[in-house]
């Protein structure tokens, strides 16, 4: 497993700091196919596991003023992503 990642994004949060509802909605943006935007989601999930669970991977991510005003459209996804990133600080 890597000792770093480094992450910047300059539209949307970072795929490993994302919650669930807001990856599938970024991926829905980009996907039609519902089996196709699981599929991405849960890979993007296992993905964020492996890394914040186990603690041995330092994160280092860069993320745009833009990606925490956009919002994708619904508070409610962004509010609980903020949230997500003030636990992950921690």
């Amino acid at each position: 497993m890597a000792t770093y990642i480094w992450t910047y994004e300059n539209r949307f949060i970072p795929g490993l700091l994302q919650t669930e509802a807001y990856a599938e909605a970024v991926i829905r943006s980009r996907c039609a196919d519902r089996e196709t935007i699981r599929r991405l989601v849960d890979v993007r999930m296992q993905r964020q596991r492996m890394v914040l669970q186990d603690r041995a991977t330092q994160l280092w991510a860069i993320i745009d003023q833009s990606a925490l005003d956009d919002g994708l459209g619904n508070p409610a996804i962004m509010g609980e992503q903020v949230q997500f990133l003030r636990q992950a600080t921690q």
